[in-house]
């Protein structure tokens, strides 16, 4: 899945999100795979706002 409402790269130091130009993009696949809190809260504020945007 991905979701560009955020024109943010993520400069947190160790963050793996793959985004380089946009955010969010990226949301961790398990407890190992971790994102920083600013890029996991873009991502559902992103999907939050896609499924208020849906009705």
């Amino acid at each position: 899945m991905t979701a560009t409402t955020s024109l943010i790269a993520c400069t947190t130091p160790g963050c793996p999100n793959p985004a380089t130009d946009t955010l969010p993009i990226y949301i961790p696949g398990d407890e190992d795979d971790v994102v920083c809190r600013e890029c996991l809260d873009a991502y559902w504020d992103a999907r939050k706002a896609a499924e208020i945007n849906q009705y």
